[in-house]
């Protein structure tokens, strides 16, 4: 059986809250900071100046070349939103403005700083703009090892009732000590058990371990619910039952997973992260320490006027 009671929580120091001034972004930004009040975190503020290229036509063809545009008035806002947050909330802040791509800043600077955490705003797209929608946020998520929790653009609501889709496979149990540290006697856990329809081949190892994850939430008075669901189409049915169930706090594997190919990895997540009207906390694989995340209360109020 998978000892539960041998994970340690980790602590969260720094988060990092990337931001391009939209209200998408700096909602976002009011997670996070609330996140910081919580643990004593420092916040990181981040915005990455991109890099942008003008592309003419020339006697031999098209040409492409980087234009330096004055970055005056990105500073001046990053400053002003500073000022205003140390202000009004009392948690210490850091300013970053790098220049390059936005996702490749991201994760570098999540390195370069031993972030536990990045939360960054995730907006749902359809049609060919899913292309370019949100792919910042699902291409941090891909290329860092540090946890990211996406925010949807407008949301105001508590962490309190988790949905944590997983495989009926071997392993659930080690993926659901992921979660263990979120939970407490106010919050509620929904796992949805997610297989192939197509595959009749599945393995029942993870019987036992459901067992031991049903005691380990009773033990710590946090209801718990188990729910089988057959289908071909994971990311959708995560999304149907993101509202089926009125959960306000999604958490998904997004390693990839090598026996089921693209079912929990690539166009999933991506899909996942897009479309989702709720708060996401996405994890890369079991070497990533699980993190204590109990944001509650609005993330939107009189003093937060600044960002509009």
């Amino acid at each position: 059986m998978f000892d539960f009671w041998s994970m340690i929580n980790q602590t969260i120091n720094n988060v990092i809250a990337p931001t391009d001034f939209s209200p998408l972004g700096n909602n976002a930004v009011m997670a996070a900071i609330e996140i910081c009040k919580q643990t004593n975190a420092v916040l990181h503020l981040l915005h990455v100046a991109e890099k942008k290229y003008v592309v003419s036509v020339g006697e031999f063809g098209l040409g492409a070349a980087i234009a330096n545009d004055d970055d005056q008035e990105a500073r001046s806002q990053l400053y002003n939103m500073y000022e205003r947050i140390l202000k009004e909330h009392e948690i210490m802040v850091r300013l970053h403005m790098p220049k390059g791509i936005a996702h490749e800043e991201i994760c570098l600077a999540a390195k370069e700083l031993s972030a536990e955490l990045v939360v960054m705003g995730a907006h749902g797209s359809s049609g060919f703009k899913e292309f370019f929608l949100g792919s910042t946020a699902y291409s941090v998520i891909k290329n860092t090892a540090v946890s990211v929790l996406t925010v949807p653009e407008g949301y105001t609501g508590s962490f309190k009732k988790i949905l944590f889709p997983v495989r009926p496979v071997k392993g659930v149990a080690e993926k659901f000590s992921f979660i263990q540290p979120l939970l407490n006697p106010g919050t509620q856990v929904d796992i949805a058990l997610l297989y192939d329809e197509r595959n009749d081949n599945e393995n029942t190892g993870y019987k036992d371990e459901l067992t031991e994850i049903l005691l380990s939430l009773r033990s710590l008075a946090v209801p718990g619910y188990i729910d089988m669901y057959p289908t071909s189409d994971p990311a959708a049915k995560v999304l149907e039952l993101c509202n089926i169930t009125s959960a306000d706090l999604l958490v998904i594997n997004a390693t990839l997973d090598r026996q089921w190919g693209q079912f929990f990895s690539g166009p999933y997540t991506q899909q996942v992260v897009n479309h989702a009207t709720i708060p996401v906390l996405s994890f890369q694989n079991r070497s990533v320490a699980p993190i204590a995340i109990t944001f509650t209360g609005k993330m939107q109020d009189s003093k937060t006027q600044y960002y509009q």
